[in-house]
C-alpha cells in the first residue's frame, strides 16, 4: 500500500469548514512577489500562552469559526460586532457609507472583500487570531459605563462593585474587549478617570498595532477599536440602541406607531414645560426596545429610498461612521 499525502488548495469556505483546523495551511501575500505560510495548529501554541490550562479559547476559536464563519480566511478585512442589530445593520450601514460620503479613491465597502463575525462582548478571544491572518479589523463595541462605589455588607466588609450608569457621572467602564486592547495606552493615562481615558480617545488613537504581544496607539495600525462617542446636544450614549435612538430621534417618533419592537410608546415624544423630551435615549432604550433584533428589523422595514440613498431617512451612530470610515481606507 501506497501513503498519500494530499493537498488541496481552495478558495471555499465550504471546504474550509469541513477541514481538520491542525490541517489547514494559511497563505498571505504580502506583496505582488511575495507569499507567507503558516500552519493554523501554529496558534494552538500561541493560546497556550494564556492562564487557562484547558486552552478553553483556542477550543471555541477552533469550532466557532469552522462551523459559522469559514470564508473569514479569505478575507482581505473584518468587522467584529456586538449583537444581533448591528449583524442585521451593518450591511445596510456599508451600502449607506458608500452611496453617501465620497469615495475618494478608495473602493466601495460593498466591492471589497470584507468578513463580518458576531463576536458579542468576546473579541478579545480573538487576538491571536487576528494577529495570524494579519488583516485590517474593525472591532465595534459599547462603551457599557458604570460606576464605582463601595458598599458594606451586613458583617461590615467594605468593598467596591460597578454598577451600570449612564456615561455623564460614571468613573469605569464594564467593557473586556476595551480594557484588553487598550490596556497598555490606558496604564499609561493619569489626567481622569478610567472612563474618562476611553471618552477622551481621538480616532487615531483607537487605532493600534500589536508590538510583542502588547496592543499599542498606532495611526499606521491594522486593528480599530470603536465605541459610543458623544453625540449632538453633548449626549453621550452607552450602547447601539442608546445612540441609534438619540440620532434618529425624528425617526423614531415618526415611525413608532409601526415599530412592533418597542413598548411604552406614550413616553417617547413627552415634553416638560419647555418643549424638551423628559426622556433621554438611555431610558427610551432600556424602557421602550423589547427585542433589539425586531428593532433593526423595524428600522429596514420603515427606511425610505431617495435618488441618493437607499437608506435616506435614518443616520449612522457617529461611533460605527467613524469606524467604517477607516475600515474603507485601502
Amino acid at each position: 500500500m501506497i501513503d498519500l499525502q494530499t493537498i488541496i488548495t481552495t478558495h471555499s469556505s465550504h471546504i474550509v469548514s469541513e477541514c481538520d483546523f491542525d490541517d489547514i495551511k494559511y497563505f498571505k501575500r504580502t506583496s505582488t512577489s511575495s507569499v507567507i505560510s503558516k500552519n493554523l495548529k501554529d496558534l494552538k501554541l500561541k493560546y497556550k500562552d494564556e492562564k487557562n490550562p484547558q486552552n478553553n479559547h483556542f477550543k471555541f476559536l477552533k469550532q466557532y469559526l469552522t462551523l459559522n464563519y469559514a470564508e473569514i480566511f479569505f478575507a482581505d478585512k473584518v468587522i467584529l460586532f456586538e449583537g444581533e442589530t448591528e449583524r442585521i445593520l451593518l450591511p445596510a450601514m456599508l451600502k449607506k457609507i458608500d452611496e453617501e460620503i465620497p469615495l475618494n479613491g478608495d473602493l466601495p465597502m460593498l466591492s471589497q472583500n470584507i468578513s463580518l463575525i458576531a463576536s458579542g462582548a468576546y473579541s478579545q478571544i480573538f487576538d491571536q487570531f487576528l494577529k495570524f491572518i494579519d488583516a485590517k479589523t474593525l472591532i465595534i463595541t459599547d462603551i457599557d459605563a458604570g460606576k464605582e462605589e463601595c458598599i458594606t455588607d451586613k458583617n461590615g466588609t467594605l468593598s467596591k462593585v460597578t454598577r451600570a450608569h449612564t456615561v455623564e457621572g460614571g468613573n469605569r467602564t464594564t467593557n473586556g474587549a476595551l480594557l484588553y486592547y487598550y490596556k497598555s495606552p490606558l496604564s499609561q493615562y493619569s489626567k481622569g478617570s478610567q472612563l474618562d481615558f476611553f471618552t477622551n480617545l481621538s480616532t487615531d488613537q483607537k487605532v493600534l498595532k500589536n508590538n510583542s504581544g502588547t496592543w499599542e496607539a498606532d495611526s499606521k495600525g491594522e486593528l480599530m477599536v470603536v465605541f459610543q462617542t458623544q453625540e449632538s446636544g453633548n449626549y453621550y450614549p452607552r450602547s447601539f440602541e442608546d445612540a441609534f435612538i438619540h440620532i434618529n430621534r425624528d425617526f423614531i417618533s415618526a415611525h413608532k406607531d409601526t415599530f412592533v419592537s418597542l413598548q411604552n410608546k406614550e413616553i417617547i415624544d413627552e415634553k416638560d414645560t419647555t418643549g424638551k423630551y423628559k426622556n433621554d435615549a438611555f431610558k427610551l432604550a432600556n424602557t421602550c426596545v423589547k427585542s433589539k433584533s425586531s428593532f433593526a428589523l423595524d428600522i429596514l422595514l420603515n427606511s425610505e429610498e431617495s435618488k441618493t440613498s437607499t437608506f435616506s431617512n435614518w443616520k449612522i451612530p457617529p461611533y460605527i461612521e467613524e469606524g467604517l470610515l477607516w475600515l474603507r481606507k485601502n
